[in-house]
């Protein structure tokens, strides 16, 4: 009989922790990496992402929600509900694994005077080179099809206050 399940050698999967924030006016908070361009691409090629990244080892994604978003922006926020849960496929470069935004509020004029992005160690190229405040509009302009696709749904998620499962950014739809 084949089991199903290795305990004592699990399956490696990423486990990351996303923050949907916006403004008074529904501006969504959005973050530049500096290791996303696409081949042949220029630093202004380059997509934005909702702040958040991966969870360390023993660390739960909603603690790895607060601790990237000080990281990437040195706002301390208190993750409120899950909005979106998705799941990501293996990639040449990304194991396979689940990314759940959470929802972490409104910024006011005051909390996004302070957003400070990390500073590079000397002689390393930092994390993130800007950030951004942008209308649902234009998503589609600034993020990757996935990534717009994902924000879209954590705010309809927000708005009907429930959760939504995702696969690569697409609504999960039950088979019949």
């Amino acid at each position: 009989m084949l089991q199903d399940t290795a305990y004592t050698a699990p399956a490696s999967r990423r486990v990351g922790g996303l923050a949907l924030m916006t403004d008074e006016v529904g501006r969504v908070l959005l973050v530049r990496p500096t290791y996303n361009t696409n081949e042949g691409g220029t630093r202004e090629d380059r997509f934005y992402q909702l702040p958040g990244g991966s969870a360390q080892p023993g660390e739960t994604d909603w603690d790895a929600c607060r601790r990237e978003v000080w990281e990437e922006t040195g706002l301390w926020i208190i993750p409120g509900g899950l909005l979106v849960k998705d799941y990501m496929p293996a990639t040449t470069t990304a194991a396979e694994g689940y990314n759940f935004v959470y929802d972490c509020g409104k910024l006011t004029p005051r909390q996004i005077a302070e957003i400070r992005l990390p500073e590079a160690a000397p002689g390393e190229q930092p994390e993130l080179d800007a950030f951004i405040l942008i209308p649902r509009e234009d998503l589609a302009h600034h993020t990757e099809p996935y990534q717009q696709r994902r924000i879209e749904a954590a705010l309809a998620a927000r708005t009907a206050r429930m959760t939504v499962n995702l696969y690569a950014g697409t609504p999960f739809r039950r088979a019949a």
